[in-house]
């Protein structure tokens, strides 16, 4: 099982990174249940053996994940999702 995370800006580029490792996995869904506040002023930094990336709260127009997973249980509150295929 894999997640991918795209993550699209306000000046529309799209940053896409996918997780394939259990534990890094299990990192990003325990963070999930903190994620109320990502677009609170603090930045969204993604890293990586390969690299870092650091994106402003107020430069995100958008965070997806494509998983197979079902990740309802580590979304905080009520969430309207939209799944697509």
């Amino acid at each position: 099982m894999s997640i991918t995370i795209s993550v699209i800006t306000t000046v529309n580029r799209t940053r896409r990174f996918t997780l394939d490792n259990t534990d890094d996995i299990n990192h990003l869904l325990d963070s999930l249940k903190r994620s109320a506040n990502i677009f609170s002023g603090k930045p969204l930094i993604i890293g990586s053996a390969a690299q870092t990336n650091i994106f402003s709260s107020a430069s995100i127009a958008c965070i997806e994940l494509e998983t197979s997973r079902d990740l309802e249980s580590h979304l905080p509150g009520v969430q309207n999702l939209t799944i697509t295929a």
